[in-house]
């Protein structure tokens, strides 16, 4: 990947960078913003339709050699558990505590119901940590990339249907508006769509054809946004998605480039995706009453973008690299081995899988 120490460094900045995006899609959580709302939903569409490709490069980058070998399924799956959940807990105790501070009649009531689906994620209800509907979506693709671990065939083939499954949904139905509640719509969102082109993207790297490929969802991409319709419309931008992700890994990383201001942004973008809400709403009432200087709001947006950036990286370094440091280097569990059962055979990026 013409990076000697094994790191995707453009990758990396092009994760914090779409972190970035889905955070300015909430601007108007503070206060509301002179920017077209449509603006900003786009940004955040783009920040996660971005986010979802690079999964599904990155198991197939890291993991590729891992495919039909059920001895790695254990490993892969606690690289992935110990990713999504010791930082989603902590900033969910962490929303629940913002959410305290709030009036009376927007604090939720936190029983073991509420705390029992808060915790999976389970579907049946929005996530009370706003940006965690992807996590839904991420945890469903990687039970799916499991399967394909354990049984190359058997999980060929589940893909294959399940992305078959996602456009026929979407050529019916269109991009569903709203919050993903119910399993039907969890399982067969045409966001999922995704995953496997990140799949392909990370098959056509490996196998020395990472540039026609760029080639190929670059001109696919724009002939769909061409064609009317929300259909033409979603499969061109993750198109577009996969064609900027693989010019990205086609960059080489040098000292000054991307440098490492956007190397810790992509360090972070995952503390920033799910913290930077419970940071807004926190800042609202002290951002409300910002002077009338900055009537555009301009300062304002940029001054509570800086928090959340600040909060996220401190997080990061007290809590999050840490703890995946610890859990991470571990070689069993409850006496099930979960160390990865030897080294790859192929380049891998350990420092991007290990945020992905």
């Amino acid at each position: 990947m013409r990076d000697g120490a094994g790191r995707l460094g453009w990758v990396e900045a092009g994760r914090g960078l779409a972190a970035c995006l889905v955070m300015a899609s909430h601007a108007y959580v503070v206060r509301p913003v002179p920017i077209d709302p449509n603006l900003t939903d786009r940004l955040g569409v783009i920040g996660v339709g971005f986010f979802f490709v690079l999964s599904g490069f990155i198991m197939v980058h890291v993991h590729g050699n891992d495919v039909g070998h059920p001895d790695r399924v254990a490993s892969f799956a606690w690289r992935r558990l110990v990713r999504i959940w010791p930082t989603y807990w902590v900033v969910l105790v962490i929303a629940w505590g913002v959410n305290r501070l709030q009036q009376p009649a927007v604090r939720v009531h936190a029983d073991a119901g509420w705390l029992w689906r808060q915790g999976l994620i389970w579907p049946g209800g929005p996530p009370f940590v706003g940006p965690a509907w992807t996590l839904r979506h991420e945890l469903l693709f990687y039970l799916l990339f499991g399967i394909l671990l354990a049984d190359r065939r058997a999980g060929f083939v589940l893909m294959g249907a399940w992305t078959v499954a996602c456009l026929m949904s979407l050529i019916q139905h269109g991009m569903p508006a709203g919050a993903v509640v119910t399993w039907p719509d969890l399982v067969f969102h045409p966001l999922n769509l995704s995953f496997p082109l990140g799949m392909a993207l990370g098959g056509a790297v490996r196998a020395g054809w990472g540039d026609r490929f760029v080639v190929a969802a670059a001109v696919l991409g724009v002939a769909l946004l061409l064609l009317p319709g929300p259909a033409a419309t979603a499969m061109g931008s993750a198109f577009c998605y996969a064609g900027v992700l693989g010019l990205l890994v086609r960059l080489p990383t040098e000292p000054r480039w991307p440098g490492p201001s956007f190397l810790w942004l992509g360090a972070i973008s995952y503390s920033l995706y799910l913290l930077h809400l419970s940071v807004f709403t926190l800042l609202r009432g002290v951002i409300g009453q910002w002077p009338a200087a900055d009537p555009h709001g301009a300062l304002r947006v940029v001054g509570q973008m800086a928090a959340a950036l600040l909060a996220a990286g401190l997080f990061h370094a007290v809590f999050e690299r840490p703890v995946l440091r610890w859990l991470g280097g571990r070689r069993t569990v409850f006496g099930l081995r979960v160390g990865r059962p030897g080294p790859a055979r192929h380049p891998v990026a350990v420092e991007v899988a290990a945020r992905a």
